[in-house]
């Protein structure tokens, strides 16, 4: 009788193993790569991700999550599929952006039957285009301005390296190490772009 148990354990663990997927072969990971990639944007209107990708199985679903490098909600749309192309269209007026800041992006890529696949984060600079800007930098400060003449933007610069050497000699502020300067003409467009921008 002690046999017979051992051997209907034997025989149960057996037909659990044998009817499980225990010995299916596993199948290799999916192979994908984010092979190019673009975002276009009008300021205010709305911004066009682009990705070319590679894989062995179309997949059944993509969706893009991004956000700016100091906020803590993500953002996720479903993209379109077209072939090998990935596309997403965001709608700035109804969902901004927050103005001169960088935003970081990447793709999570379902194939069917895998785990899904999360690409590496990728950026841009997400700056008011409505206005062909002139730059001049000096370290740390780069100045943008779109009204003038390069002496204008000279003498913002020098107003700016003034102003960082006397606050630090008062209150001792440490030198930043990248300070943008944006300059617009009036008042009623630089509020277009604290409205626009959130």
């Amino acid at each position: 009788m002690k046999y017979l148990s051992r051997f209907w354990i034997i025989i149960f663990v057996f037909s659990l193993v044998a009817s499980s997927n225990f010995w299916a072969p596993v199948k290799a990971q999916q192979n994908v790569e984010i092979l190019q990639r673009d975002v276009n944007y009008l300021f205010g209107g709305q911004v066009t991700f682009w990705a070319k990708a590679r894989w062995e199985e179309p997949p059944e679903s993509v969706q893009i999550f991004f956000k700016g490098l100091n906020q803590t909600n993500t953002i996720v749309g479903e993209v379109s599929v077209r072939g090998d192309e990935l596309i997403y269209v965001h709608d700035l007026v109804r969902y901004p952006l927050p103005a001169f800041s960088e935003i970081e992006y990447w793709y999570g890529i379902q194939i069917p039957g895998e785990k899904p696949y999360i690409s590496q984060k990728f950026s841009f600079t997400y700056e008011d285009n409505r206005f062909s800007w002139q730059m001049l930098e000096e370290k740390p400060f780069r100045v943008h301005w779109y009204e003038g003449d390069l002496a204008f933007g000279q003498m913002v610069l020098d107003v700016a390296g003034g102003s960082l050497d006397h606050a630090q000699k008062i209150l001792g502020f440490p030198k930043p190490e990248k300070v943008d300067i944006f300059v617009y003409a009036n008042g009623a467009e630089m509020q277009s772009t604290l409205n626009l921008g959130g």
